[in-house]
């Protein structure tokens, strides 16, 4: 497959459930391609406020998101990624 622009980002986006108005971010990765070549890469999960309803679809539980940091403390660096 090939793209006409020079850059862009893949996202992929794990939530703790299944309804976007309900749900929150708990597991973030972007690519960066430009020029159809992967040149960088963000990563991060997020502690949620809420408890993670749907652990079997993606494996993440509270456990393994307890120490991290928030959706709102990494929002800046986000954006500036993007």
């Amino acid at each position: 497959m090939t793209f006409q622009e020079d850059s862009f980002c893949v996202l992929d986006i794990e939530t703790t459930g299944f309804e976007p108005e309900n749900s929150e971010i708990i597991e973030l990765f972007i690519l960066k391609v430009e020029s159809n070549l992967i040149t960088d890469e963000f990563y991060s999960l997020f502690k949620p406020k809420e408890k993670i309803t749907n652990s079997e679809i993606h494996g993440i539980t509270d456990s393994v998101v307890e120490n991290s940091p928030s959706f709102k403390e990494k929002e800046e660096e986000i954006i500036n990624f993007l």
